[in-house]
């Protein structure tokens, strides 16, 4: 859309066309421009109302007349007849929304560390309760080994035991 616009520019340029021309051409391009665009402003409003509404955030009534100058919030278009939020209007709707939001999460996030919170204590308790207690067959100073029998703690290596055993083993 922009290239044909700026096509007959450049066609007006080389014509030597005068001034008012170029507002025709201009003007033209802007109804174009407002032929596609309002539309969209006009569904993106309503998508934020709903979210609005949604969110219990309040949302600024429509005008009974949009000849009105006070009216700081919608918008009517000319060429569509479509009614959307001014951006000051939108970017507060957004703000109240996100603070909204915000204020929603924190409240399920709250909610949500009691509950786990809750449960890890009541298994806590009940594996407390339930635990068997067996004292431990090997004695103080005594660890299991892999294969499960108690091993002296604070025992040289296996090769002084053997170096015990080997003089033993050499007397005939």
């Amino acid at each position: 859309m922009r290239a044909k616009f700026e096509k007959w520019k450049d066609d007006a340029k080389r014509q030597n066309a005068r001034p008012e021309t170029f507002d025709d051409i201009q003007r033209d391009y802007q109804r174009e421009s407002d032929f596609i665009w309002h539309p969209i402003y006009a569904r993106d409003s309503d998508k934020l109302v709903a979210l609005a509404h949604k969110y219990q955030v309040r949302v600024p009534a429509l005008p009974n007349r949009f000849t009105d100058d006070d009216n700081k919030d919608w918008d009517i278009s000319n060429v569509t007849g479509d009614v959307f939020l001014t951006d000051e209007a939108e970017d507060r709707l957004k703000r109240e929304i996100r603070i909204e939001k915000r204020q929603n999460y924190d409240e399920v996030r709250k909610w949500a560390a009691v509950i786990i919170s809750l449960a890890a204590f009541y298994l806590a308790l009940t594996a407390f309760r339930a635990k068997q207690k067996q004292p431990d067959p090997c004695p103080r100073n005594y660890y299991r080994s892999d294969s499960g029998e108690c091993l002296f703690a604070l025992q040289k290596t296996s090769t002084t035991q053997q170096k015990q055993t080997s003089p033993a083993n050499s007397k005939p």
